[in-house]
């Protein structure tokens, strides 16, 4: 088995919990290096992880042993830093959002295409319980022809270890954080992957609306409908903790899908003529988000395996926020055409 040479770049709470601390220990990498422009915090990530300090992105880059770069920085920087590594001769693993909006997404695929370099999205609320749950049902024909989807995130919890809320720029708009593109990206990746991949369906137009509570946008709330009828119901918010609404709520032809919680087991309630019937509980499915992830990577890397996060599916996340924003922007309904 051959070591990747990986190094990241941006050590918040994504780069140092979500990534830093599984690759620290992955057999099938070897952590050549971290780099944050926080010396404090570099110093503080790169002593707990055990991993080499690099003073900065472009002396990284001159590194012969680093094979991949994983981008865990400020969304602003997602475009700029992507292209470069990937001109450098890096394979790219960015964190979501991949990006701001659709133009940037086809810079960086065609700097993946010319460098001849993998470049895929961090992705990894696809394999979460809730969602994966969820995705069986739909795809056992539990709820028979489904008709509504709701989607719902609430909490803050992604915020950097040791940054206080006022001090994150998760929380502002000079980096493009806001609910938007902090936690929109999760729920709509996820509901792309239930209408596409498992119902068949591609959206056609949304309606957004978003509000400030205390930190600017910091609540969203899209309707989406698709072809065929079905009308998802998409809220985000990054004040409250995962205290609000139902998680997962979808109503079919046969039956009703309830998960309350992120945590809660899913019931269904069966539908017999039009009416309730008898209600069962859901055995939930559960998965490993970074091994998955990093195992694929380290195959599309060693192997020639397909990414599990295809660029033409992260540029979909990317084209359905910028149709969310425009609606927001403009108070208006927007066509999901091109």
């Amino acid at each position: 088995m051959r070591q990747v040479g990986v190094a990241i770049v941006g050590l918040g709470n994504s780069g140092w919990r979500l990534h830093g601390e599984y690759l620290a220990g992955a057999a099938r990498f070897r952590l050549a290096g971290v780099c944050d422009a926080d010396g404090s915090r570099l110093t503080r990530v790169a002593d707990a992880l055990g991993a080499p300090q690099v003073a900065s992105f472009k002396a990284l880059l001159r590194h012969y042993d680093v094979d991949l770069v994983v981008l865990a920085v400020p969304h602003t920087l997602h475009v700029g830093m992507t292209v470069e590594a990937l001109e450098a001769g890096k394979h790219v693993v960015v964190e979501k959002p991949m990006c701001l909006d659709v133009g940037e997404a086809d810079r960086m695929i065609d700097a993946a295409g010319r460098a001849g370099r993998l470049l895929t999205v961090f992705h990894n609320r696809r394999w979460d319980a809730d969602f994966l749950t969820l995705r069986r049902a739909l795809e056992g024909g539990v709820l028979g022809d489904v008709r509504v989807i709701e989607s719902r995130r609430s909490g803050g919890f992604y915020l950097a270890m040791d940054t206080p809320p006022e001090g994150s720029w998760t929380l502002g708009l000079e980096h493009a954080g806001g609910a938007v593109y902090s936690r929109g990206p999760h729920v709509l990746d996820q509901l792309l992957c239930l209408t596409r991949d498992v119902l068949g369906v591609r959206p056609t137009r949304v309606f957004c609306h978003t509000q400030t509570v205390i930190w600017p946008d910091d609540v969203f709330r899209a309707t989406i409908e698709f072809d065929g009828g079905l009308v998802a119901q998409v809220e985000v918010n990054i004040v409250d903790g995962d205290a609000g609404p139902p998680r997962w709520h979808a109503l079919g032809s046969k039956g009703i899908y309830l998960c309350a919680t992120p945590s809660s087991q899913a019931v269904v309630t069966e539908l017999v003529d039009g009416r309730a019937g008898g209600q069962s509980i859901l055995d939930t499915v559960s998965a490993d988000a970074q091994e998955l992830f990093y195992d694929n990577v380290h195959a599309a890397l060693t192997d020639g395996e397909v990414p599990l996060v295809t660029l033409e599916h992260a540029r979909e996340v990317v084209a359905l926020t910028d149709r969310l924003r425009a609606s927001a922007a403009s108070g208006n309904v927007v066509e999901c055409v091109g």
